[in-house]
């Protein structure tokens, strides 16, 4: 009904890194496969724009958004930032 009910944002780190910087879907359309689309179009625009990979933090408290993560090729990396509340850092080669 021409609602936007999600969100997915990207942030260039360097030359060959981009940053899953935002992931938002409203919660009455979770578990529908919308935020399986955002991802996978977040990632396919990152390999298109030309990046190598793609990271991202989060908190482990987002059990979902994880599962999200992993499903969708993400893997468990280094802290690559340095934001207090992220407790959970994970990549993705495109």
């Amino acid at each position: 009904d021409e609602k936007i009910v999600g969100a997915v944002g990207l942030k260039k780190l360097d030359d060959d890194t981009v940053e899953l910087k935002a992931l938002y879907l409203h919660k009455e359309y979770r578990g529908r496969g919308w935020g399986r689309k955002l991802i996978d179009t977040a990632i396919k625009e990152s390999g298109r724009l030309g990046f190598k990979t793609i990271v991202l933090d989060s908190m482990s408290i987002y059990k979902d958004a994880l599962r999200l993560y992993e499903k969708t090729g993400f893997v468990p990396t280094e802290r690559f930032n340095d934001n207090p509340y992220a407790d959970v850092f994970m990549k993705r080669d495109l």
